[in-house]
């Protein structure tokens, strides 16, 4: 590329690598920056004790025209507000030392009403408060990290213009119960080909207690469920040698009704049609991917609430829309 590299090193202090191109300059790059117009000049109070994480949020607010006021503790983020610095909204991370975010939301809006200083909640994947609960209507937004760039764009544009944010949902119990196994007992099948997606899925129902079967294909599926009886089978739906449509069909024929497991399909398409197809094939709904930690749970919930009205007199499944349980995107 007509450029030139080389490394400096030092025993004991480290290596910079350096590297050089030639390129030309672009004669008007307007049309590569995107303009945010809600978010242009907008002032934002990032508090996060991890450094990279704080770096990481201030940067994607810079790029979109905001003016982001990065601090690494609660108190010195109260600090600024006391001093009179003035905040258009706040993205506070939930677990920090000495004080949660939550708790930091609650003092900043003893400072300023929660009107004229909206509050996003950042939270890891199972990381729960008793506090959380406590009065969830005084925040914004609640996020799961790590945040996608368009969710928190999306995010402090609905916030900054005023309207309704559809993400904006406390959680009211920590996602990650290992005691769930021992309330809700159940044997459970995961039928999942791509490795990746395996562990995940396991991780997952591991945090819940459960200690998951997994096969890699609908043949192995239903051979599976001849050997031996599930109460619960997650099931993907595109999987080589035979997909988790026809496994399904396969095993709502062959077994007997005393032998029906609850069926979920997970799949990465959420489209009407691809809905009524799971339900059609016998599946008692489905989740979409990749699997969230909230639809799982959803679906141990139901399983353990209304298991009863999602089987017919014969043993079949119900295949109305309006009463089988559809995990929602």
């Amino acid at each position: 590329m007509g450029g030139t590299m080389w490394v400096e090193s030092n025993v004991g202090e480290g290596t910079t690598f350096h590297f050089t191109v030639e390129s030309k300059v672009a004669a008007d790059i307007s049309g590569f920056m995107p303009i945010y117009e809600d978010l242009l000049g907008r002032r934002v109070l990032i508090v996060d004790d991890n450094n990279t994480n704080r770096r990481i949020l201030a940067e994607m607010c810079r790029r979109w025209g905001m003016v982001p006021t990065a601090s690494a503790s609660a108190d010195a983020a109260l600090a600024l507000v006391k001093q009179g610095k003035e905040f258009d909204v706040a993205v506070l991370d939930m677990l920090m030392p000495g004080m949660t975010g939550v708790q930091l939301g609650e003092a900043l809006h003893a400072l300023k009403p929660r009107t004229a200083f909206p509050i996003v909640i950042m939270t890891s994947l199972g990381a729960g408060s008793p506090n959380v609960g406590a009065r969830p209507m005084s925040f914004a937004a609640w996020l799961t990290k790590p945040v996608k760039h368009s969710q928190l764009r999306e995010t402090l544009t609905q916030i900054l213009r005023r309207e309704p944010v559809s993400l904006a949902r406390p959680l009211a119990v920590a996602p990650f119960d290992n005691l769930v196994a021992d309330k809700i007992p159940l044997r459970i099948l995961l039928a999942e080909d791509n490795v990746v997606n395996q562990k995940v899925a396991l991780r997952i129902l591991e945090r819940f207690g459960y200690d998951a079967d997994v096969v890699a294909n609908g043949d192995e599926a239903v051979e599976a469920l001849k050997r031996q009886h599930y109460d619960l089978v997650l099931m993907d739906v595109h999987m080589p040698e035979l997909d988790g449509i026809e496994a399904t069909r396969i095993i709502r024929g062959h077994l007997p009704a005393n032998s029906q497991p609850l069926i979920f399909a997970m799949t990465a398409a959420a489209l009407t049609d691809d809905r009524q197809a799971c339900l059609d094939a016998g599946m008692d709904g489905y989740i979409t991917k990749p699997v969230k930690v909230e639809q799982l749970a959803e679906v141990l919930r139901r399983v353990q609430t209304v298991p009863a009205v999602w089987r017919n007199g014969d043993g079949t499944p119900h295949t109305d829309p309006d009463t089988c349980c559809v995990m929602p995107e």
